[in-house]
């Protein structure tokens, strides 16, 4: 039977692969279905895409490492937190995705399933520190 920090390091690994899958989906439906935002003026509808296509790669590569690298403490408020933060970093690109076809056709800076999605991965990745300082030869702060 699977460690729960094995379980974890696992989900991650899928969700950080899943999610590269959707990066490279996500960009070949900017090339072939939206050829219009590569035009002249197109910019800011562009730009707002390319920005949401990029999370998709920044939540993919962050769900990646640590699904190499996590490490559970032991049973107390650090690994709470480490799982509350885990779960919000597997949930970011399920948020991610939609995200990408909703907000940047809006051309708003209002974008708030975007800005949900970023917001999980700040919490989830902010979450994973205190795990990281609790095991020996951490460097204290």
């Amino acid at each position: 039977m699977a460690t729960p920090a094995a379980a974890w390091r696992r989900a991650h690994l899928i969700m950080g692969g899943l999610t590269l899958l959707g990066f490279a989906i996500t960009g070949f439906h900017m090339l072939w279905t939206l050829p219009g935002l590569f035009e002249e003026g197109g910019n800011p509808v562009r730009f707002l895409y390319r920005a949401n296509h990029l999370y998709l790669l920044f939540a993919g590569l962050l769900n990646l490492a640590l699904g190499s690298y996590l490490e559970l403490c032991e049973e107390g408020w650090r690994r709470r937190l480490q799982v509350f933060g885990s779960g919000c970093l597997l949930i970011a690109p399920l948020v991610l995705f939609p995200a990408f076809f909703i907000d940047p056709p809006r051309l708003s800076p209002k974008r708030p399933t975007t800005e949900a999605a970023i917001f999980l991965v700040f919490i989830g990745t902010l979450c994973q520190l205190p795990g990281r300082a609790s095991r020996p030869g951490s460097p204290q702060a």
